[in-house]
């Protein structure tokens, strides 16, 4: 597919040489494809993600880490893992204990990693829904100190240069407003916007385009493109 560069955006990355380059493609909902000259890393191919990239999916090779940040099932879906098991027996999964024993329970034997250098892993809370319901463990997932995809997490002090901010969640503090707050409080370089399938097309792109006007002036550069093609930082 072909490297998105859009508006604002344009200049800045073109600053950037090759040696340098993340690659970031989403796949609808919080599932990002990161690649860099390091790893091709998948985070959280769950089941939104699924109907819409399944093709698209399924033909993704080379992969070196499959991240799964929690157990819900828009992160995690058994029958993406086990078709990205097909053509990546080689990958290892990144996960919390409880999503460890569900590929267990699922018959899926990627190999899984409790650590490793490329990656900061933090055991966290899922963000807290409503007092019916249980709380999830989370992990929040930070790939060679550059990206950091918080899973249904948005309690974080701190970010690298690249950050993954759910910009809706059925949770207390989990809108837009709350979504910009934190942004503008963390200053990364650039924001990839995640966790908004609950919206239709026209709501979330005024929302992606909210977080990025209104973080602008704090040289934060948010990165809006399309579900499915790729844009480099």
């Amino acid at each position: 597919m072909p490297a998105f560069q859009a508006g604002d955006e344009s200049s800045i990355l073109s600053t950037r040489t090759n040696f340098d380059f993340m690659k970031i493609t989403k796949y609808k909902h919080s599932c990002l494809l990161i690649e860099n000259k390091k790893a091709r890393v998948l985070f959280d191919p769950g089941e939104f993600s699924w109907a819409e990239f399944s093709k698209e999916l399924k033909n993704l090779e080379g992969l070196d880490f499959i991240v799964i940040t929690h157990e819900h099932g828009d992160h995690y879906f058994p029958e993406a893992i086990k078709e990205l098991a097909l053509k990546n027996s080689s990958a290892k999964i990144i996960c919390p204990d409880v999503v460890s024993a569900k590929l267990k329970s699922d018959g899926i034997e990627l190999e899984r990693l409790e650590s490793h250098e490329l990656f900061s892993i933090d055991l966290t809370e899922h963000a807290h829904l409503d007092q019916t319901i249980s709380i999830f463990d989370n992990i929040r997932v930070t790939f060679d100190s550059r990206f950091l995809h918080p899973g249904d997490n948005m309690e974080m002090e701190e970010s690298p240069e690249v950050l993954a901010i759910p910009i809706f969640g059925p949770w207390y503090n989990g809108t837009i407003t709350d979504a910009i707050d934190i942004v503008i409080k963390l200053r990364p370089k650039f924001v990839v916007p995640i966790h908004d399938w609950h919206y239709k097309d026209e709501v979330r792109e005024d929302f992606q385009q909210r977080l990025k006007d209104r973080t602008k002036e704090f040289g934060i550069t948010v990165l809006n493109q399309p579900d499915g093609e790729t844009v480099e930082v």
